[in-house]
């Protein structure tokens, strides 16, 4: 299976419920968090979030967070909706707390993987999360025009679906536009397909 969630950080933030009404009714929102300490870049606050879940109570909310102790944001997360929450494994001490606290609160726990990390470190992990989200870039640089997809390896990809146990997904992420998405074959292909998004809001609004 192959899905692309597009992600709230690519649209205009002045037209934000503009261009997310411009999307079919229900379709997942990748939302990622990033504080300007674990990545350079900031992008929502709570008040942002809540508003998003309170216009589009259909769309399921997927959660990407590039901060420092993410799991501040947990509760009030959990209250908005939030369904499939990734965790960067690069800023935690304790992965399996963090992942056994998203799972106590009802989200569906994951954790990412910056591009420099090795598959085999997170390894100790699969048996506390549901999903391994590979960036395909570093984090906080996304919108590159499909270079992460280029550029990322395959056999990354593959190593990742060969160690992950049954039954965990395998999520990637990166910017790119919807003419990089084909170079990922069915057979390299994660479980699901994370976007920048770019070019799906591009596609429909300009």
């Amino acid at each position: 299976m192959k899905r692309i969630i597009p992600s709230l950080a690519s649209v205009n933030q002045l037209y934000i419920g503009e261009e997310l009404k411009a999307l079919p009714e229900g379709t997942p929102l990748h939302v990622d968090i990033e504080d300007g300490n674990f990545v350079n870049n900031i992008t929502f606050g709570m008040r942002v979030v809540r508003s998003v879940a309170n216009m589009f109570p259909k769309s399921p909310l997927c959660f990407h967070f590039m901060a420092t102790n993410p799991s501040q944001y947990f509760t009030e997360i959990s209250k908005c909706g939030a369904r499939e929450v990734a965790v960067h494994f690069e800023e935690l001490p304790y992965p399996s707390e963090e992942l056994c606290a998203l799972r106590e609160l009802g989200m569906i726990p994951g954790l990412a993987i910056n591009l420099r990390t090795p598959v085999e470190q997170v390894a100790p992990f699969f048996d506390y999360l549901d999903f391994l989200l590979l960036m395909t870039m570093d984090s906080g640089y996304g919108g590159t025009n499909g270079l992460g997809f280029c550029f990322a390896s395959h056999e990354r990809i593959k190593k990742a679906r060969a160690l992950l146990p049954e039954g965990k997904e395998l999520w990637v992420d990166g910017g790119h536009k919807n003419r990089a998405a084909p170079g990922l074959s069915p057979r390299r292909a994660p479980a699901i397909l994370r976007s920048a998004a770019s070019g799906v809001y591009g596609a429909l609004l300009r």
